[in-house]
């Protein structure tokens, strides 16, 4: 039996209150959200769908770089990109 599944089963056991198990079951979501957002992509596996700075790396050092949906290149092509990953922006406070 996964991590999960006993998770689960605990929670079914000793869960009293549907809402516990909705605000749980969000977090989790949210939790998994944020984690693919960290994770950096490999440019074999995918490129960027939108023209946007990314952040890019060659295995060695980080940098943004600009990607062109036309050609389908980042703007610093002579070094050797390896991955990338969208640049997530802190969230505005509304007070």
């Amino acid at each position: 039996m996964e991590d999960s599944e006993k998770g689960d089963k605990i929670l079914a056991k000793y869960s009293k209150h549907d809402d516990v198990d909705d605000a749980l079951i969000n977090m989790n979501e949210k939790i998994a959200t944020l984690e693919a957002e960290l994770e950096w992509i490999p440019v074999t596996e995918r490129l960027p769908e939108t023209n946007a700075g990314y952040l890019v790396t060659d295995n060695v050092t980080a940098w943004i770089s600009h990607f062109s949906i036309y050609p389908g290149i980042f703007s610093h092509e002579k070094f050797s990109i390896s991955h990338w990953k969208p640049i997530i922006l802190p969230k505005e406070n509304k007070e």
